[in-house]
């Protein structure tokens, strides 16, 4: 009799573990429909994980771009959740379908890892029930997302600090377990070690945490085990980006020691007005939060006084808990954001938990009446959560039907033959493209997907500043003479935030490099959120009698030409002749061309074209060619050209050709210095250079 009854109160409690977690994640489910697709709603750094993660999908931990957080765990497990999405529902190669579908891609991940944090919740409540036999600590435990809107909220977006709370989830869980001796201190300062060590390279404000197990552990030889534990842990957290080792050491360092945002403004740990003000918008934003901390004060004011040995554990975690929620307003007060609180917001269930553990004493219901009141309480603290994700809702549904009837204009009247012109920003636009090409930007090599951009966007150019070169997709330069003087219509997205003068000035500017003029005309507004498509057309600019000639200079490697300077030649290969220019890694640079106060440079030079015989050994080579110019004024333009955006075959003489259009400020050149460059071993084989200068001659002489 008494296993039956054994059988029907564990089938209980294994159905009471469920509910929190089902309501959670349906709750989750719900309210996520607005937030997709991603690209209409939230493309930083939503794309930035999306693009980095590929990398870590292909074991390219090299390309990986994106390390101010530094993130590299979610960014690892990013690249798993894409291969799992893959595996169960893509098709062909797994670049060619993220790139394709990567709305698709950001949602589906999404769901996975909602299904994770369900096992996850309901893993955690089990495990305390087993140490604690109490229901309430399994369902405080498990409310950690529902009584923080924040923590919740967080749940639906695909960045890094949607891990935040879970890995704070499963620190509370072991934490409760110590708290009950069902783990032991060394176990306990070795798991803790590893969860914070993973927190800390995930976001750099989990820092705040550490305190905690140490005030939790008994002794000094816990201690060093606990640090042992979580350097290790961090180490090999890091390890994926450990190349990126300064530049992650650059942004900590500024991070901390400057008073601004993202390590910005003057030096200085940080402003006292501003932290006053952070711990304002903190009470502010954290309703919940705050009832519970000012509970949780008063229980551990209640325990030091009365000095019981036997809560040494509970007024540690609390002390910790205490101080650690100073450091990380301290720390959020350079720029603050309400999820950058996220580590001491999920440390709410626990909280929660003591205080219940301490009043419980006092309370004389019965078993069942003890849970409705815990249902009660979760319910009430989690009302701010409701209210706040309701406002959420109504919003970005109101937002999103705005965003669509951009979006359908896009759809509607911009064909295949338009080109988009587009600079790339953390602002959410109204298009994929868009939201793809700042993603582009915080990727390293990202060279390697140019094939694949070129393929599926074929017509996106990217501005990539002032009198700098347009460019496909952020990687290839574009041929814009050709795009200009065939006539090609291109659109330009502007919107709030956006500096779209910027873009029709570079336009205008390169149009006229060409004898093009070029007129605007806004083809769209929606009056609801100020976002406009214009179009931009272009035409044969009146005749301005100006003579352009060719002044070209050769090189066959043979002997040495007019301006220049031979290096680095072999006879192992050659295109014509005997011999050609060799470069790899460790040698010396290849031939130069370098011409200085030359005659030809007293009229301005419109454009320099250079083509070549090019062999490569393989693809994975880092040559790259090499532009250097300096104008009359001392302004200097240096522009490298990766090789490798040419896709140029493996082992067979292929034609490399790369064409410069000179901006008004440069075009009076008082020095040009030109050579291939390769930074890897595998070698390529230049042969058959010629360089053409276009040499403006002024109407007197016409």
């Amino acid at each position: 009799m008494s296993s039956q009854n054994s059988w029907f109160q564990n089938k209980q409690i294994n159905i009471l573990s469920l509910v929190i977690p089902l309501i959670t994640i349906s709750s989750l489910y719900f309210i996520s429909a607005p937030d997709f697709p991603a690209s209409i709603t939230r493309i930083d750094p939503e794309f930035v994980c999306l693009l980095n993660g590929l990398n870590v999908s292909l074991l390219k931990f090299h390309n990986i771009g994106f390390t101010d957080s530094p993130g590299a765990p979610f960014l690892v497990l990013s690249g798993v959740l894409l291969r799992i999405v893959h595996f169960l529902f893509g098709s062909g190669s797994i670049i060619d379908d993220v790139l394709s579908r990567p709305d698709y891609y950001i949602e589906s991940a999404s769901y996975v890892l909602l299904i994770f944090t369900f096992f996850l919740m309901v893993w955690g409540g089990n495990k305390v029930y087993r140490s604690t036999q109490s229901i309430a600590a399994m369902l405080f435990i498990q409310s950690t997302l529902l009584i923080s809107p924040i923590c919740f909220y967080l749940q639906v977006r695909f960045n890094m600090d949607r891990i935040s709370p879970l890995l704070v989830f499963v620190f509370a869980v072991y934490a409760i377990l110590y708290l009950y001796d069902s783990v032991s201190s060394n176990r306990f300062a070795i798991l803790s070690g590893i969860i914070l060590g993973i927190g800390f390279i995930t976001k750099f404000n989990f820092i705040v945490l550490t305190i905690i197990p140490v005030l939790m552990l008994p002794s000094f030889k816990y201690w060093l085990k606990y640090a042992a534990a979580f350097i290790v842990s961090a180490f090999i957290s890091f390890l994926p980006i450990i190349d990126k080792f300064q530049d992650v050491r650059r942004f900590l360092s500024s991070l901390f020691l400057n008073k601004g945002s993202y390590g910005t403004g003057e030096e200085g740990i940080a402003s006292f007005d501003l932290i006053l003000k952070s711990f304002e918008y903190a009470s502010q934003l954290n309703l919940s939060f705050v009832i519970i901390s000012g509970l949780a004060s008063v229980v551990m004011e209640i325990y030091l006084i009365k000095k019981k040995k036997e809560k040494r554990k509970r007024i540690g975690f609390m002390i910790g808990y205490f101080i650690a929620i100073v450091l990380i307003i301290v720390l959020a007060s350079k720029n603050y954001k309400n999820y950058y609180l996220a580590p001491v917001l999920g440390l709410s269930g626990i909280s929660l938990f003591l205080v219940w553990e301490y009043l419980n004493q006092f309370i004389e219901l019965r078993k069942r009446l003890k849970i409705v009141v815990v249902f009660v309480l979760i319910s009430l603290l989690s009302l701010p959560t409701l209210i706040k994700m309701n406002q959420q809702i109504a919003l970005k549904k109101k937002n999103n039907a705005f965003r669509n009837e951009t979006l359908n204009y896009i759809k509607n009247h911009i064909t295949a033959t338009d080109y988009l012109f587009l600079e790339p920003t953390w602002k959410t636009g109204a298009m994929v493209e868009d939201a793809l090409l700042y993603g582009v930007s915080y990727v390293a090599g990202r060279n390697d997907f140019t094939p694949y951009y070129l393929e599926h966007y074929p017509r996106v150019l990217s501005f990539e500043g002032t009198d700098k070169p347009i460019k496909h997709f952020r990687t290839k330069d574009a041929k814009i003479d050709e795009v200009l003087t065939k006539s090609n219509t291109i659109y330009l997205f502007s919107g709030p935030g956006r500096n779209t003068k910027r873009l029709m000035n570079e336009l205008e500017k390169n149009a006229k490099l060409v004898g093009m003029s070029t007129s605007y005309d806004t083809t769209f507004v929606n009056t609801n959120n100020d976002e406009r498509l214009i179009k931009a057309t272009f035409s044969p600019a009146p005749d301005q009698k100006k003579l352009i000639i060719q002044k070209t200079y050769c090189n066959n490697m043979e002997e040495t030409p007019e301006a220049w300077k031979q290096q680095g030649l072999t006879s192992e290969k050659s295109f014509s002749g005997t011999v050609s220019d060799v470069i790899r890694k460790g040698d010396k640079y290849g031939s130069t061309f370098h011409l200085k106060d030359d005659p030809v440079m007293e009229n301005p030079i419109t454009s320099l074209e250079l083509s070549c015989k090019f062999l490569q050994e393989s693809e994975k080579n880092g040559a790259r060619l090499i532009i250097e110019l300096t104008n009359k004024d001392g302004n200097v333009l240096r522009q490298a050209v990766f090789c490798s955006d040419y896709s140029l075959q493996s082992n067979t003489w292929d034609d490399f050709k790369y064409k410069l259009y000179l901006t008004p400020k440069f075009q009076q050149v008082n020095e040009l210095k030109l050579y291939f460059y390769n930074s890897k071993k595998e070698a390529v084989y230049i042969d058959d250079i010629a360089l053409s200068l276009s040499v403006q001659i002024p109407n007197s002489r016409i």
